[in-house]
This record gives structure tokens, C-alpha cells and sequence, in this order.
């Protein structure tokens, strides 16, 4: 009772601890369960896994209590204790160990911020079974998630030197070769697995996803123009199609595709009317695109059709309808009222009311203290609002939860390079830390490129500015290739960069405060 009344007034972690005082008397398994998802709730992790022990005490057979240990004794740097129970879900499914290894590396990867000590137990595994092609293809897949491709590339090739006929393993290696831009030798794997295999359309189809997401358009472009040569009904084929011409700015062409689209299944006609929405959106039509996203009402884009109405109801002064679309959203799925809140509270901060949007965020904290996005997402509302200290605050409580967060680290080293210019060696370490875990995120590389000029090393900026340019074509990271351009004395290149962004982005006031300079 004392732990359902906690949990009522959004009190997860006392709930939780009550409901662990409650299984001395009442040794109930469900219990225990609801005492570790309380606790994860609350992000008390030594509390999430001290009832997820006694959970798994209390029912032995529970996958469910084995696979939230895993991951949080690999947060909390209990290394054997992961070890013993990924062995345990391997030993509990005898003739599936193929899936329970791929199951772990899921597990595993979900712990990105301590991805050394996730593969330090992916390694111990491996020495379990060195001759076993699926360890090897699990170590791939972790590998590839940590963006480790040289070691996902020799795991993969391990694998297939064990099992030579291994779909999955070969489809791994391939995705290591996209990750380093080596298409001719992923085309030739590909061609490989397309002989003889009749499903060789779903796995061009599959081939062109994986380019895209890798962002390599052309080359997608290419598979999927194949596809439809011989197969022009393929609807699926021309979804991706349309999501090629979206990344080329190709409206008209991304239109013509989705025209061509038979109904199909419900989500399938959910997919068109959001990726209308998109275009509408891109041509800056916004009450099309309002009337596009509301027909989504179920598939993949049901939650980001609805974020993107909301945040474009915003922009038409429209507050009261984002937020009771978000309100309801949030009622519909209430595992995702968080991103709702940050959401609005980013829609209030472009209406000009970041005050508001600071309120709103501090009335959830309140519920949830420890909550690491709302707390990222607040800092960046203090920073809007020129309240540093209280932004670095909240973005140094966030790296006390998640020390290796790459958004955090970039965020606090981007903001400590604007704000903090004695600090520019601490940012520095923490954008290089951010960067080594995701080297082509063009905010992050921007950042790096950023902080080198502060400190006074343009020639070594300008390469990186130039790169997260060409990865996202973003006015603040414009602005920052004009700077440092104009300052290494090129100020022709200068003002071509300058011109392009501002007939892509007019009014821009980063852009525009870096153009001032360039008519002196």
C-alpha cells in the first residue's frame, strides 16, 4: 500500500524501496518486478539491481530479471556478475544459443556510455566459445553499434570463416564495409548473397536501407532503381525512393513516387501521408503538412508525424493546439511523455517564451529529479536564457549519471567554448571525448572545428568545418566556416558559403552576424 500511495505521487524511488521492505513478508515475484521497474523509473540504479536480484531469486526462469541485470551490472562496473548471467541466458535455451548470443549484443549495446566495459564481457564470451560463428557475429553487431569497425569487420570475418553460408554474418560485414565507405567491396559481398537466393529483391531492398542510413544516397539510389526496373509495383522499394529524393531536395520527384504507391496495408498509407507531410513541409506549405500528419494514424511515423504537427502548430502561434495534440499523445503513450515535454518546451522557447518553457520543465523535474533528457533539455533552455552557470549545472548532473554521454559532452564543451573562453582546454577534452565515440556527427565535428578557432588554430578548424558542412548543411555551422575562413584570409570562399546559406537559410541571425565582417 505505502509503495502503490509513493508511486502515485510520483515518488518511484521510495515506492521502490517500499515495495523491497514489502517482499520480506511477501515473497512475490511480481513484486519484485514492479519494485525494479520503480527503480529504474527513478534511475537509482544499485536500488534497480538489488530488487532485480531478488526478482530473479524469487522466479529462477525469469529472462525478463536476467536481462535488466546484465545491463545494470555493466553500468555499475560489476563486470563477473554480467558475465555469469548472459552465460545463464545462453545455458537457458539449449539448441537456441545462436539467439541468445544475438540477444546479448542488444543488451550490451544499449549501454553505449560504457561501452568498454560492454565489450570486456562480449570478449569473455568469446573465449567461451572460440569457435562458435554466432559469438563471433554477436561481437560484430556490438562492435558496429560502438562504432568499432575495424573489430566488427574481423568478428564478421571470423564468423564466416566458421560458418561460410551465414546470411547474417555476411549482411554484418557488409554494413562494417558501408561504415568505411568501401562500396565496391560491400557490392561484390552482395552480389555473393543475391546468387542463387530467391529472396534476392528483400535483400537488395535491405542493401539500399542500410546505404542510406549510412548516408550513401547514390548508391541506395542505384539498388532501388534496379529493384523497380524489374519490379515496378514494389512499394516498399519506392518508399526508400522517396526518402533518397527527400535527402537530395528532389520534392517534385520524392512526390511523383509516393503518387505511384498503391494503397496496400494501413501502414503502408500511413507512410505516404507522412512522407506528403515531409514534402509539404520542406516546400514551407505548413497547413498541408498539418492535414498530411493528422491522417497518420498508425505505422512507424505515428509519433514523429505528431511531434512534427505539434512543433509546426507552434510556429503558427497555435500554442494551445500543440500542446493539447502533445497532452494527448502523451495519454496515448505514457512511456514517452518526457520527449512530448521537451518538445513543447522547445516549441515555447521558439515562440519566445523560454521562461515558460523553463517552468514546464522544472514542474517535471520535480517528479523526476534524476531524469537525464529533462535535465539535458532544461540546460539548454538556461543557456537560451543566458543562465550559464545553471545550464552547466544540469549538463554536469547528466555526465555524473552518464560520464560518457556523447550529446552531453558535446553540448557542455560547445557551451564552455561560447561562454567560458578560460575553459577552452577542459571543452576541448570533453568535444575529443564526444567525438571518439561518434566521429561523423557533423554537430560534433562543427564543435571540435569550433573550439581549435578559439583557441587560436584555424588551419586545423577549417577541415573539420568544411566536413560537418558538407555531412549537415547548417547556418550555425556556415557561420562558423565563414569565420574561420575569413580570418585564414579567404574571403572570396567566404562570402560563396555565405551567399549559399543565406539563400537557404535568409534572415538567419548567426548568418547574418557573420556577414557584417565580410563587407568591411
Amino acid at each position: 500500500m505505502a509503495g502503490e500511495m509513493a508511486a502515485g505521487r510520483q515518488q518511484p524511488g521510495p515506492a521502490a524501496q517500499q515495495f523491497l521492505n514489502a517482499l520480506q513478508l511477501t515473497p512475490d515475484p511480481k513484486l519484485a518486478a514492479r519494485a525494479t521497474a520503480l527503480a529504474l523509473h527513478a534511475n537509482d540504479d544499485a536500488l534497480a539491481l538489488q530488487t532485480a536480484r531478488k526478482w530473479l531469486q524469487l522466479d529462477p526462469d525469469s529472462g525478463n530479471a536476467r536481462e535488466v541485470i546484465v545491463r545494470l551490472a555493466v553500468r555499475l562496473q560489476k563486470p563477473e556478475l554480467a558475465l555469469q548471467q548472459c552465460r545463464e541466458i545462453i545455458n537457458a535455451h539449449p539448441g537456441h544459443e545462436a539467439r541468445s548470443y544475438g540477444l546479448i549484443a542488444q543488451l550490451l549495446e544499449q549501454e553505449s556510455a560504457h561501452a568498454d566495459q560492454a565489450t570486456a564481457v562480449m570478449d569473455q564470451l568469446l573465449a567461451d566459445g572460440p569457435d562458435f560463428a554466432p559469438a563471433h557475429a554477436a561481437a560484430a553487431l556490438l562492435a558496429l553499434h560502438f562504432d568499432q569497425t575495424s573489430r566488427a569487420e574481423r568478428e564478421a570475418r571470423k564468423a564466416l570463416q566458421l560458418a561460410p553460408d551465414a546470411k547474417d554474418a555476411s549482411l554484418l560485414l557488409v554494413a562494417t564495409l558501408i561504415r568505411q565507405h568501401r562500396l565496391d567491396d560491400a557490392d561484390a559481398v552482395m552480389q555473393g548473397l543475391y546468387r542463387g537466393d530467391t529472396q534476392a529483391q528483400a535483400l537488395r531492398l535491405g542493401y539500399a536501407q542500410m546505404l542510406l542510413q549510412a548516408h550513401e544516397p547514390a548508391h541506395a539510389r542505384t539498388q532501388l532503381q534496379q529493384i523497380l526496373s524489374a519490379h515496378p509495383g514494389d512499394g516498399d522499394a519506392r518508399l526508400l525512393l522517396t526518402l533518397v529524393d527527400l535527402h537530395d531536395n528532389q520534392l517534385d520527384s520524392a512526390e511523383r513516387e509516393l503518387h505511384k504507391i498503391s494503397g496496400g496495408d494501413k501502414s503502408r498509407r500511413a507512410a505516404v501521408q507522412y512522407y506528403l507531410g515531409r514534402i509539404a513541409e520542406a516546400r514551407h506549405q505548413s497547413e498541408a503538412a498539418i492535414e498530411h500528419y493528422a491522417r497518420v494514424s498508425s505505422g512507424n511515423q505515428l509519433v514523429d508525424a505528431a511531434i512534427r504537427r505539434a512543433v509546426l502548430l507552434g510556429e503558427l502561434g497555435r500554442l494551445d493546439q500543440a500542446q493539447e495534440l502533445l497532452q494527448q499523445m502523451a495519454s496515448d503513450h505514457p512511456q514517452l511523455e518526457d520527449r512530448f515535454i521537451i518538445v513543447y518546451s522547445q516549441i515555447l522557447v521558439d515562440a519566445e517564451q523560454a521562461e515558460h518553457a523553463a517552468d514546464l520543465l522544472n514542474r517535471a523535474l520535480q517528479a523526476q529529479p534524476d531524469n537525464a533528457n529533462l535535465l539535458y533539455s532544461r540546460a539548454l533552455v538556461y543557456d537560451h536564457l543566458h543562465r550559464t552557470k545553471q545550464a552547466e549545472a544540469d549538463l554536469r548532473a547528466v555526465l555524473a549519471q552518464i560520464p560518457d554521454d556523447p550529446r552531453t559532452l558535446n553540448a557542455l564543451g560547445y557551451m564552455l567554448t561560447e561562454r567560458n573562453p578560460d575553459q577552452l582546454d577542459e571543452a576541448r577534452s570533453m568535444i575529443a571525448r564526444a567525438l571518439k565515440q561518434t566521429p561523423d556527427d557533423p554537430a560534433v565535428i562543427d564543435s571540435m572545428g569550433w573550439v581549435l578557432y578559439r583557441q587560436g588554430h584555424a588551419d586545423q578548424a577549417l577541415p573539420l568545418l568544411r566536413k560537418a558542412y558538407t555531412l549537415l548543411p547548417d547556418p550555425e555551422i556556415a557561420a562558423h566556416l565563414v569565420t574561420v575562413l575569413n580570418a585564414l584570409g579567404d574571403t572570396a570562399q567566404a562570402q560563396q558559403v555565405l551567399a549559399k546559406a543565406l539563400k537557404d537559410n535568409p534572415g538567419n541571425p548567426a548568418l547574418l552576424k557573420v556577414a557584417d565582417p565580410l563587407k568591411r
